[in-house]
């Protein structure tokens, strides 16, 4: 019984081939940034992550494609809590229009 549960574990990298196979056909991006793939890699590796970066770094993305990596590779559901300063994103918008128009 252990060889038929091992069998159907699939490896990170080739989740991580078949989740941005997904993402592409969905009209995203093909790549991930170096970064994003490091945090991923940490996340599936069982450790906790902090991320602390700027918006527009792909933070959502990182997170997402955590879900769905984990996903295919255990073949079960799969789930992370994200917590985002909404107020924040909202003020960087607000000053960049308003620095630029």
């Amino acid at each position: 019984m252990a060889n038929s549960v091992e069998s159907s574990v699939v490896s990170f990298d080739s989740a991580l081939k078949e989740s941005l196979k997904f993402l592409y056909e969905l009209g995203m991006s093909r790549e991930l940034r170096t970064d994003q793939k490091d945090a991923i890699l940490t996340l599936v590796s069982g450790k906790d992550l902090l991320a602390v970066l700027p918006s527009g770094v792909g933070k959502s993305l990182l997170f997402q494609m955590f879900v769905l990596i984990k996903h295919i590779m255990t073949g079960k559901p799969s789930s992370a809590v994200v917590v985002c300063s909404l107020q924040s994103i909202i003020y960087d918008l607000y000053q960049y229009v308003r620095n630029t128009y």
